[in-house]
């Protein structure tokens, strides 16, 4: 089904993004404040929720007695959202890229059903094929 919106509406949410323990980026110093768990998959789930927090406060807050077919919400979260303390989540050669577990979260947690008029745009997801982890 298609629809023909009259308006749209842009909803921002704005956190800080730059993990905590990133000391040098192209040759600067940075100080970061954005903490991520070391088991990425607990960082993942973390941060869906935030997103589920920060979406339903935004939905609370509309009219509801809007028309949903007036109107498309577009919900944008910050650029580089998902990643862990060490920037990109680490994941070995034998293990899922962990881009897929986030935008399963992402399905699970935002149903289409539930948001019908909504978009959203989830922000940067940063991973990286490591083979010896421990290196890095």
């Amino acid at each position: 089904m298609s629809t023909n919106y009259a308006n749209i509406r842009f909803i921002g949410y704005v956190i800080p993004t730059m993990p905590a323990n990133l000391a040098q980026i192209g040759g600067r110093s940075v100080a970061g404040t954005y903490l991520g768990d070391p088991v990425y998959t607990k960082d993942i789930a973390g941060r869906v929720s935030v997103l589920v927090n920060a979406v339903n406060t935004a939905k609370a807050k509309l009219d509801p007695k809007e028309d949903p077919n007036s109107v498309i919400n577009v919900f944008v979260a910050p650029e580089f959202f998902f990643w862990g303390p060490q920037g990109p989540y680490l994941f070995l050669p034998s293990e899922e890229d962990p881009v897929r577990k986030i935008g399963d979260a992402l399905q699970a947690a935002f149903p289409a059903k539930t948001y019908p008029n909504w978009l959203f745009v989830f922000g940067t997801a940063l991973t990286a094929q490591v083979a010896d982890i421990g290196r890095v």
